[in-house]
């Protein structure tokens, strides 16, 4: 398509599943996803965290964090700070030799993710910014936040480029841009080339005369963009990320498209074509490779689902508590809980469950209880 640089997120929660116990191997290996990058002449840059968004079960950060009640997410508090800290100086051990400095190809390392537009802790931001340099960082740290000082103000300190991102109106934002970060260079450090899906929603579809323009104006104009997304996919397992709040829960289907230039299953559609044509307006001498042939899809046929296992039978062993326990304090980061219990006597009344959702949604604190009656003695009448 004519682009030279790849940026990618390193998901703590994938990183470090256990506490202390670190995964920087296959699909986790930083250092050989970088290599693999420079031997298709791509120049990378890395976002470590400790939050990143991008739609993942908790913005990144590990289930095993919630284990504490009283911990205070994203913030100078002890209880988040020392984990996240031992965190990125073990993730950058893991990339540090990859940095354009020491023959590499990393160009920029991002602190935190939209900060700005969560909070304004800069006792946090600092002590981020200066265990990557202690770490080991010596090429440009960078924050993005959406365009408007007031996120510039919560999120931006000194020694750190600031970008923004948005999916629209690249000149205006640039315009808001140069009014409070005059100096430096201009880089949209994620230009939205579609939206996400959710459970109940819409699926988005954002089309090439709706984005063209703005690509246009910060290509002529010299302006770096990094397309989030240009191709995505699936998501795997329980990785999904939310959103929610106490009025709405909107969980993230597996599928994670994005209406990219790069579609689910890899294949290029008319927004891949569309941008590269002004790509290669912009710079006519640029050899592009051809592209490969698209891959032939399968056709599955149709099979019958048998049962195979009873889920009962197959449960671990119970454990007993006085009141029922969220999924972290089982030592359980992903998945379902039975939660069982036994009535004795006549029982009457009204359950009612008003807000069945889950606990690691990004930036919310909201929590799903299953609950499943095992047994009961008498019968009750109740509502759903």
């Amino acid at each position: 398509m004519g682009l030279n640089t790849i940026c990618t997120y390193m998901f703590w929660n994938a990183h470090e599943p256990v506490k202390g116990n670190y995964n920087f191997n296959d699909n986790l290996d930083i250092a050989s996803f970088c290599r693999t990058a420079a031997a298709e002449g791509l120049w990378v840059i890395v976002r470590p965290g400790p939050y990143t968004s991008a739609e993942w079960d908790l913005g990144g950060l590990p289930a095993w964090l919630l284990k504490n009640k009283n911990i205070v997410m994203r913030t100078s508090d002890s209880t988040y700070l020392v984990p996240t800290l031992t965190f990125l100086n073990t993730a950058v051990q893991a990339f540090k030799n990859e940095q354009i400095t020491k023959g590499g190809n990393v160009l920029m390392v991002q602190v935190e993710n939209e900060y700005g537009v969560y909070k304004s802790d800069k006792v946090y931001l600092n002590a981020i910014k200066n265990t990557l340099l202690a770490a080991g960082i010596d090429v440009p740290l960078f924050h993005c936040d959406w365009p408007g000082k007031n996120y510039y103000d919560k999120g931006h300190l000194d020694g750190i480029i600031p970008t923004v991102n948005f999916g629209g109106k690249a000149q205006k934002s640039f315009e808001t841009f140069a009014q409070y970060a005059p100096e430096g260079p201009k880089f949209n450090s994620e230009f939205w080339t579609g939206w996400f899906d959710y459970w109940g929603g819409r699926h988005e579809v954002h089309s090439v005369k709706e984005k063209i323009e703005d690509f246009r104006w910060m290509i002529e104009n010299g302006i770096s963009v990094n397309l989030y997304m240009f191709h995505w996919g699936t998501t795997n397992g329980f990785f999904p990320g939310a959103n929610g709040s106490n009025a709405y829960f909107t969980p993230y289907t597996t599928s994670y498209d994005y209406d990219a230039p790069l579609n689910e299953d890899g294949e290029p559609n008319d927004k891949f074509f569309a941008f590269r044509d002004v790509i290669l307006h912009k710079f006519p001498h640029l050899k592009l490779p051809e592209l490969p042939i698209a891959v032939k899809k399968n056709t599955i046929p149709e099979f019958k689902l048998m049962p195979f296992a009873s889920l009962v039978s197959n449960l671990p062993a119970a454990r007993f508590f006085e009141t029922p326990q969220n999924i972290e304090a089982l030592d359980q980061a992903y998945g379902v809980i039975l939660y069982a219990h036994d009535f004795d006597g006549e029982l009457k009344g009204e359950l009612k469950i008003t807000r069945v959702m889950d606990k690691r949604c990004q930036e919310k604190n909201v929590l799903l209880y299953m609950l499943i009656v095992k047994s009961l003695k008498k019968r009750m009448d109740w509502q759903p």
